[in-house]
C-alpha cells in the first residue's frame, strides 16, 4: 500500500520524510536538508545561487543586484540564512557533498521601510527578501520553508511582524504565499516592478 509523505522538521532542524500511513518517522533516504546561518565560506555559493535566478519570470534582479555587496551586508548583520542540501556520496561512506540550494535575508531597504502602508501597531516589523531556490529543488514547497524559518528567526530576534514585497503578476508565488494568511496592505512601484506589499503580525 502506498502513503502519503509530508516535510516536517527534527529537533534538530533537519528535514525529515513522515509516512503517514504507518505512522513512522524516518530520515529521507539519501538526504539530509538543514537551514542555517550563513558564513563567510558561503558566500561566492550563494552569489552563484542568485544569479541562476536572472530571466527568470518575474525575477526582479540584475546583473548587480543582489551581489557580493548585498551578501557582505547581510553576513554582518548575522541575517543571511542558507538551506543546505546534503547529498551522501556512497551510503557506507562518511563523505557527502553539501549544496546550498536556497537562501534568504533579513534585509533592512529604507525604500522598503518607509512605505507608508505598514503598520504602526505592528511595530517592529522586518523584511524577509532575496529569497532564492535553486531551480533544479523547484515545486517542493522550499520557498514556504524558507518563509517559516524567517518568520521564526524574527520572532527570536524580538519583531512583532514580518513585511515582504511580492510581484503583483507573479502567481505563482502569490497562491504560494496564501497559505500564510498575509495581510496585503497595499501596493508599490521600486525597482521597476509592481509589488504588493505583504504584512503579518508574529
Amino acid at each position: 500500500m502506498g502513503y502519503v509523505a509530508k516535510i516536517v522538521y527534527d529537533k534538530d532542524n533537519r528535514v525529515t520524510e513522515e509516512n503517514d500511513a504507518h505512522g513512522k518517522i524516518k530520515e529521507m533516504r539519501n538526504r539530509m536538508r538543514k537551514i542555517v546561518a550563513a558564513t563567510e565560506e558561503n558566500k561566492e555559493e550563494i552569489l552563484k545561487l542568485y544569479k541562476i535566478q536572472l530571466g527568470r519570470e518575474f525575477c526582479p534582479w540584475d546583473d548587480s543586484y543582489p551581489g557580493m555587496k548585498e551578501i557582505e551586508f547581510d553576513l554582518g548583520r548575522e541575517s543571511l540564512f542558507v538551506m543546505i542540501d546534503g547529498q551522501e556520496i556512497n551510503a557506507d561512506a562518511e563523505s557527502k557533498e553539501d549544496r546550498i540550494i536556497a537562501a534568504i535575508s533579513i534585509d533592512d531597504d529604507p525604500q522598503v521601510e518607509r512605505l507608508d502602508c505598514w503598520s504602526h501597531k505592528l511595530a517592529p516589523g522586518a523584511e524577509l527578501s532575496r529569497l532564492a531556490v535553486h531551480p533544479d529543488f523547484q515545486n517542493q514547497k522550499i520557498a514556504r520553508q524558507m518563509l517559516v524559518f524567517g518568520m521564526e528567526e524574527l520572532a527570536r530576534r524580538g519583531y512583532k511582524s514580518v513585511h515582504f514585497l511580492v510581484n503583483k503578476l507573479n502567481v505563482k508565488a502569490l497562491r504560494s504565499y496564501a497559505v500564510f494568511g498575509f495581510d496585503t496592505v497595499g501596493e508599490c512601484s521600486l525597482y521597476g516592478q509592481p509589488f504588493l506589499c505583504y504584512e503579518k503580525s508574529l
